[in-house]
């Protein structure tokens, strides 16, 4: 059975939107001095995830608090994020989702403001490849791990402290260097790679939407949808093993990452 009322992004408790934010200094954590490059990237992985935050207003399709507070609403927009029968996909789409197949899953999710790890993945990805077209970027996963999110650095070739990963699944996200990411492994063969690039500036994501990308009935149907308080709360005490309570990014302990501007 679904609500009859519209979903609407979770609110606070004055009424309005809930501030997004995506911290690299936390005063009261141990300190952790950083390279310059590092520093650099951890940056720019906030301004990703900040970013992706507010494409995903409603939060995480298989995260509890995210499903709790939409009243699952979170999950069936990800559920019209991996559908294209939800969308209209001109041919021109076509053609240019050949040439950038992220670039169009990240339209996707952005249009459904739906997804799990992957399309926060796609959507951070995207951005930090239009943005920062010098750096190397990749959409990883550790082997055995069902997880992804995004690498700035390339860990084939460079050290575990000067990759930085940009995560916007976890529900309090902050950015982290690889070597102090929930998924780390030193083993850089269990990295596998979704995807990587060096970045350009081209906006594939935006052709997309201008040549005629949208939502079509069948999509704006299913975003609307939603459960009760009593049908949600069963449906996440059913849910285990794919219903997710993952507030952090770090592995046990958040750093304040700090740099000297000369290193």
């Amino acid at each position: 059975m679904t609500s009859s009322r519209s979903p609407t992004p979770p609110r606070s408790e004055n009424g309005s939107s809930p501030a997004v934010s995506s911290r690299i200094d936390c005063p009261s954590c141990p300190e952790k001095v950083v390279s310059k490059k590092s520093f650099e990237r951890l940056t720019a992985a906030s301004e990703a995830i900040y970013y992706a935050k507010n494409v995903f207003s409603y939060g995480a399709g298989n995260q509890e608090e995210a499903l709790e507070s939409s009243d699952f609403n979170s999950y069936f927009r990800m559920k019209v994020a991996r559908d294209n029968k939800a969308f209209s996909i001109p041919s021109r789409v076509t053609e240019l989702a050949k040439k950038n197949p992220i670039a169009f899953k990240a339209a996707k999710a952005e249009l459904s403001k739906g997804g799990n790890c992957g399309e926060h993945a796609y959507v951070v990805y995207d951005y930090l490849r239009r943005k920062f077209p010098n750096e190397h970027i990749q959409i990883a996963q550790k082997e055995g791990f069902d997880h992804a999110f995004v690498l700035i650095g390339d860990p084939s070739k460079e050290k575990g402290g000067e990759v930085v990963v940009a995560d916007a699944w976890p529900t309090d996200p902050t950015p982290v260097l690889w070597e102090d990411h929930f998924a780390f492994s030193s083993d850089r063969k269990k990295i596998i790679n979704h995807g990587s690039s060096k970045g350009d500036a081209r906006n594939y994501k935006q052709e997309m939407l201008d040549a005629g990308l949208s939502l079509n009935s069948r999509g704006n149907m299913m975003i609307d949808k939603s459960y009760g308080s009593v049908k949600t709360k069963q449906e996440i005490e059913n849910g285990s093993g794919w219903v997710w309570n993952h507030r952090a990014t770090h592995a046990g302990t958040q750093f304040n990452y700090t740099t000297d501007s000369g290193s």
